[in-house]
């Protein structure tokens, strides 16, 4: 399967923001997931943004495994979750292929 971002996955997405709302306190939600941006789906891996790398092992370590389950919950299947710090979404897209900097957990 390819790179999919069609409306379906930013829908997941919306769907899932607006679970993890329930779940967590607003000002944990406020800080640690409103931020996140979808990015695209590819094959049974969401592809999200984040703003930087300290943010993505912070998310990682503290709420990894949340987001991971609410996103397979929602999607009706186990999905992986990728987070893309944004600096390195500056890179071309030769870099990134070298680079190979995602980080699934």
């Amino acid at each position: 399967m390819g790179i999919s971002t069609d409306s379906s996955v930013v829908d997941l997405w919306k769907k899932t923001s607006q679970r993890l709302q329930q779940i967590v306190a607003p000002q944990t939600f406020k800080r640690w997931f409103q931020p996140i941006r979808v990015l695209h789906m590819e094959a049974d891996c969401l592809c999200l943004e984040v703003p930087s790398h300290l943010y993505q092992y912070w998310l990682e370590d503290n709420y990894g495994d949340l987001l991971k389950e609410t996103v397979s919950s929602i999607a009706g299947k186990p999905l992986s979750v990728l987070d893309l710090p944004s600096v390195i979404l500056h890179l071309s897209k030769t870099l990134q292929k070298e680079l190979k900097f995602h980080v699934e957990f």
